[in-house]
C-alpha cells in the first residue's frame, strides 16, 4: 500500500512512539521493583512483576501475529494500544500484589501486540527496500529505552510516587493513540481467515512450561515443578508438530522452517537474544567487582554498548535502503561483536575503565549492524500470506 509521504511520518511518529513506551515500561519499572514490592508487603514474590509482564508479551506474540492475519493488523494494533493503557491505569491502583501481576499480565499482551503490529504496519506499507530503514528507526526504541528507562525510573519512585512508574505512560499513550487512528491505514486481513486454536492453545501452552521451567530451575524448592514444566513443554512441541502438520491454516507453517534465509535470521535473533543481552545484563555487576566502582558509574559500561547499536543500527538501515544490498552487515557485525567479546574475555586485570567501555562498544557496533535488519530481511524472504 502505498502512502503519502506525510502520512509515512506520521505513522512511523505513532510506531516509534508505542515501541519506545513498551521498551521504556520494562526498564522503568525495573528500577522501581524494591520500593513497589515493598509498599505492597510481597517483597519476597517482587519477580513475578517481571515476570507476569515477560510471560504474557513472549507466549502471546505468534498467537497475536495469527490474529493480525486473521482481521488485520490495525485493529490488532489499536486494541493492544487500549489494552496497554487500561492495564497501566490499573497498576497504579493496585492495592496488593495480585492485582498488580494481574495488570502487568494485561500489559505485557498490549506490549506484544504494539511491538508485533508495529512490523507487520512497517512490512504492509513499506517496500523492501525502504523497509530497512524504518525498522531501524522503530528499533531506537529499544537501544533509548534501555539508557534511558533505569534513569527515568529512579527520578520518579525518588520524587514522585511508584504509581507514576505506570501513570506516566496514559499521556504518552493517548498521543500515540491519536496518531495511529489518523495514520495507521485500514489494512485487510491474510488469505486465510481462519485461526489455528488448537495450534495456539498447544503453542502457547508449550512456551508457558518452557519459560517456568528456566525460571525455576535455579530454586530447590520449585526444582520438580520447573522438572515437570520442562517435560511438559516438550510433550507440547511433539503435539505441536503434528498439529500444524494437518492443521489448514497454522499458525506456525512448517513451510517456513524449510526457508533457509529465514532459519538462519531465526539463529541469529537466538545468538542476540541469549549472547548480547545477558552480557549486556551482567556488565554493571563484573564493572563494580573487577573495578570497584559505583553503581552509577558501572552503568556506563552498557550505555556505551547500547549507544553503539544504536548508530550502528541507524546507519544500516539507511546504507541498505539507499543500495539494497544487506548481506555484507550481518556477516562484518556478527564478526566484530564476536571479536569484542573475546577480548573482553581475555582483558588482564588493571585495564582502565575506557577499555572495556570502548570494547563493548564495538560489541553493540557489530550487533546493531543486524538486530534490526534481519526482521526486514525474514519479511521480504517470507511468503505475503505469512
Amino acid at each position: 500500500m502505498t502512502l503519502s509521504p506525510a502520512r509515512v511520518r506520521i505513522l512511523v511518529a505513532a510506531l516509534l512512539t508505542v515501541s519506545f513506551l513498551g521498551a521504556l515500561d520494562h526498564t522503568v519499572v525495573s528500577t522501581s521493583l524494591a520500593t513497589i514490592a515493598g509498599d505492597l508487603g510481597a517483597l519476597e514474590h517482587m519477580s513475578w512483576i517481571m515476570v507476569g509482564y515477560t510471560l504474557a508479551a513472549t507466549v502471546m506474540l505468534p498467537v497475536l501475529g495469527k490474529l493480525g492475519d486473521v482481521v488485520g493488523p490495525r485493529l490488532v494494533f489499536v486494541v493492544s494500544l487500549a489494552l496497554f493503557l487500561a492495564a497501566s491505569l490499573a497498576c497504579g491502583f493496585a492495592p496488593d500484589l495480585g492485582w498488580l501481576v494481574a495488570a502487568r499480565v494485561v500489559q505485557g499482551l498490549g506490549s506484544a501486540g504494539l511491538q508485533l503490529m508495529s512490523q507487520t504496519i512497517v512490512a504492509r506499507v513499506t517496500s523492501p527496500r525502504q523497509r530497512p530503514r524504518y525498522m531501524a528507526v522503530i528499533g531506537a526504541a529499544f537501544p533509548v529505552a534501555i539508557v534511558v528507562g533505569p534513569v527515568v525510573g529512579g527520578l520518579i519512585t525518588d520524587y514522585w510516587s511508584w504509581p507514576w512508574v505506570f501513570w506516566i505512560n496514559i499521556p504518552v499513550g493517548l498521543v500515540a493513540l491519536v496518531l495511529a487512528l489518523v495514520a495507521v491505514p485500514r489494512l485487510p486481513g491474510g488469505a486465510h481467515p481462519r485461526f489455528d486454536v488448537p495450534g495456539s492453545l498447544v503453542f502457547t501452552g508449550s512456551l508457558l512450561a518452557l519459560i517456568l521451567a528456566v525460571t525455576w530451575i535455579g530454586d530447590d524448592t520449585l526444582r520438580p515443578a520447573a522438572i515437570a514444566c520442562a517435560v511438559g513443554a516438550g510433550i507440547g512441541i511433539l503435539a505441536l508438530v503434528a498439529i500444524e502438520r494437518r492443521a489448514a491454516a497454522p499458525i506456525l507453517p512448517p513451510r517456513i522452517l524449510r526457508n533457509r534465509t529465514i532459519l538462519v535470521c531465526l539463529g541469529l535473533s537466538l545468538v542476540v537474544g541469549a549472547g548480547l543481552f545477558s552480557v549486556v545484563a551482567y556488565m554493571p555487576t563484573y564493572v563494580q567487582m573487577a573495578y570497584r566502582t559505583t553503581a552509577t558509574v558501572s552503568g556506563l559500561v552498557p550505555i556505551a554498548t547500547v549507544l553503539g547499536m544504536l548508530v550502528s543500527s541507524l546507519l544500516t538501515g539507511w546504507l541498505v535502503s539507499r543500495s539494497g544490498r544487506y548481506r555484507l552487515y550481518p556477516v562484518v557485525g556478527t564478526a566484530l561483536a564476536a571479536l569484542g567479546l573475546t577480548v573482553m574475555a581475555l582483558l588482564p586485570v588493571g585495564m582502565p575503565l575506557w577499555v572495556p567501555m570502548a570494547v563493548m562498544a564495538a560489541v553493540g557496533i557489530g550487533t546493531g549492524a543486524f538486530t534490526n535488519l534481519i526482521f526486514a530481511v525474514v519479511q521480504s524472504a517470507a511468503s505475503r500470506d505469512d
